[in-house]
């Protein structure tokens, strides 16, 4: 497992005790905060009659909460597997580890589970949820729709960032080639958001947020596994291409096929796990059938 912070420096995980990440984690949202109050500062400075319109209506990254800090970490662990489907998420636990009140610990629970991230579970506290194989269908399915809106409308929002989505595509290329799916899933996730971003349509951006938990589980990692990851990965530089020379149409179109090529694997997933139980059925219906001519009731 890795972790990037806020000056995108990537840390191997397994070099650190959990103690020692956990300040990791504090510092980085320490600086991050810092840094975002920082620009907002510079820019009521800069909001004077001789500065020009241009610098004072550029967008200022608000600072992130300590719910959102702790919601965002509680997501990471999730993804990378270090809580699991059915592992209970203890708020007390969350309080001593991180070294804060329990106020935030426990609205960022209550913000996972309104999202349907964790399970609420009276007088236990919480656990994370198992996403059912058809319910990532379907989110991937409403994901191709979303994307491929946002596909139409990112171009001016991503001017001055397509070397940066590049970055990211050849990020989840070189991630395929060593087959480390944590890194092409965090690489991917900020390929996909970025575009979204770039839409600036706060609702179609909260919306496809909302699908972060059903995207992100062990289905998608066997359609990586089961697939050639690197074909996958080259699926992204063609939509950097469309993007960047302006074909909105092409872009969407691309958007679109990549995500219902997962789809497709699902489904197939779905039909063969269908498949494979009515066979059992009828193997177990015979052996009792046999069973009863082998050894007849008697009264």
């Amino acid at each position: 497992m890795r972790y990037t912070n806020f000056q995108q420096t990537t840390i191997d995980c397994k070099k650190f005790p959990k103690e020692i990440l956990t300040e990791i984690r504090l510092v980085d949202y320490a600086l991050s905060t810092m840094k975002a109050r920082l620009s907002i500062l510079e820019s009521k400075a800069d909001d004077s009659p001789e500065t020009p319109t241009r610098n004072r209506f550029l967008p200022v990254p608000p600072p992130k909460s300590l719910r959102e800090f702790i919601r965002d970490a509680l997501l990471d662990r999730i993804a990378s597997g270090d809580l699991p489907p059915g592992q209970r998420v203890v708020e007390a636990v969350l309080v001593k580890e991180f070294a804060i009140s329990a106020t935030p610990v426990r609205e960022a629970i209550r913000e996972l589970v309104a999202m349907g991230v964790l399970d609420s579970q009276n007088n236990k506290g919480a656990s994370v949820r198992q996403v059912r194989l058809e319910e990532t269908i379907e989110a991937f399915l409403v994901r191709a729709a979303l994307e491929s809106l946002a596909g139409r409308t990112a171009f001016c929002g991503l001017k001055g960032r397509f070397a940066a989505l590049r970055r990211e595509a050849i990020g989840i290329e070189e991630a395929a080639r060593r087959k480390d799916f944590a890194e092409f899933q965090k690489h991917n996730q900020v390929f996909h958001r970025t575009i979204v971003e770039a839409a600036g349509n706060g609702v179609l951006l909260k919306t496809w947020d909302s699908l972060f938990f059903q995207v992100r589980t062990r289905w998608t990692m066997d359609y990586l596994q089961n697939f050639d990851p690197v074909a996958i990965a080259w699926e992204h530089i063609p939509i950097v291409d469309a993007l960047e020379s302006e074909e909105p149409e092409l872009a969407a179109s691309l958007l679109a096929s990549h995500s219902n090529h997962v789809v497709e694997f699902l489904e197939s997933e779905t039909r063969q796990r269908h498949a494979c139980k009515a066979p059992e059925k009828v193997t177990l219906t015979g052996a009792a059938v046999e069973s009863t001519e082998l050894n007849p009731i008697t009264k």
